[in-house]
Formats: C-alpha cells, sequence, structure tokens
C-alpha cells in the first residue's frame, strides 16, 4: 500500500496505527475468553487477505512482491489452523 501512495498523508498513517491498535487490544480480549474462535477469526481474515492478493495477482501477474505476499499471508493462516488444533 505505501507503494502506491499509503502512507503519503500523516492522517491516514494515524488512522492506521490506531486501528491496529484497537484491533489489537480487542483481539488480547478475545483470546483471553475464547481462543479458538479467536484464532478461527484470524485465520479467517488470513484467507481472505489471501484470496484478495491472488484475484490482483490474477489481474497483474508481473507484480511478484504480490505473489510474495500471498504466500505469506497463507502460511500465516496455516499457522493459524494448526493453532486452533492445540488449543
Amino acid at each position: 500500500m505505501e507503494s502506491i501512495g499509503g502512507a503519503d498523508r500523516w492522517v491516514d498513517r494515524l488512522f492506521a496505527w490506531h486501528l491496529v491498535l484497537v484491533y489489537y487490544w480487542i483481539m488480547v480480549g478475545y483470546y483471553y475468553f475464547d481462543a479458538v474462535d479467536a484464532y478461527h477469526l484470524n485465520a479467517g481474515i488470513e484467507l481472505h487477505a489471501t484470496q484478495t492478493y491472488l484475484d490482483y495477482l490474477w489481474e497483474h501477474p508481473e507484480d511478484q512482491k504480490i505473489a510474495e505476499i500471498a504466500a505469506d499471508e497463507m502460511n500465516h493462516y496455516i499457522e493459524l489452523t494448526r493453532a486452533m488444533e492445540m488449543v
């Protein structure tokens, strides 16, 4: 996102930083009360992110950085799925 201007304005960066902070603390509470569902939610987010990157990659096959990011997101999904089995 930064390479296409997503971090050009300080307001965008400030909003993103605060959004991540709020999301983090919500997930801390969620893990405390129901770890399996919290892992399931995060796995769904990672799977959706993977699909979004793959959709973009389908339209722009020359973008190898997106291919690497999509593979990384899929690895996160697999890790979260394995973590759900351990909990």
